[in-house]
């Protein structure tokens, strides 16, 4: 009812305002879509450990691992978080939408992208830390949605999966 709650309530501000509110990922050919991005780090306890100064991209091993299991189980992944047609329409270069099968940092057509941080102190640093999972949008059912990414994850953990170096250039820009 939260839910249903929420979109009423956006729906009566947008009509006030002479607009249509939606949550459809891709309201015209021609413009970037909606997406509803998943953030996950990942704690032990009450112990962040997704960020590692020393780690590749700042990440620590698990991170990593995790990130390598959600990149190598993609399409299965984006079945639950993009499941519809025009979802699908939306992941393509030049949306801001996930377009390519690899981790960012400040590439927004990356599938997974390194969330930047604010904080200067170590212990902090590590609180923000945090990757956005951008292959997902509102035509997703938000349990399947995260327990999708969180099993494609926790495989990439078990097997032990490295990601690759982050990317920080838009992929769709580089000769073939």
């Amino acid at each position: 009812t939260l839910l249903l709650d929420l979109l009423e309530r956006n729906e009566a501000v947008a009509a006030a305002m002479g607009l249509h509110a939606t949550f459809s990922p891709l309201c015209a050919p021609d413009i970037v879509g909606n997406g509803v991005h998943i953030h996950r780090s990942l704690w032990d306890g009450d112990r962040p450990v997704t960020h590692d100064p020393q780690g590749q991209d700042g990440l620590s091993a698990p991170a990593s691992a995790f990130i390598a299991g959600v990149l190598a189980h993609l399409n299965a992944v984006s079945a639950f978080t993009a499941p519809s047609a025009i979802s699908c329409l939306r992941l393509v270069p030049h949306r801001w939408s996930a377009a390519f099968n690899n981790l960012g940092r400040q590439d927004r057509e990356a599938g997974i992208r390194i969330c930047p941080v604010t904080a200067t102190d170590p212990t902090d640093r590590a609180r923000q830390s945090n990757v956005e999972f951008r292959a997902a949008d509102a035509a997703a059912s938000p349990h399947l949605a995260l327990a999708a990414v969180v099993a494609a994850g926790t495989l990439g953990m078990e097997a032990g999966l490295k990601a690759a170096p982050s990317t920080a250039e838009d992929r769709s820009l580089r000769s073939s």
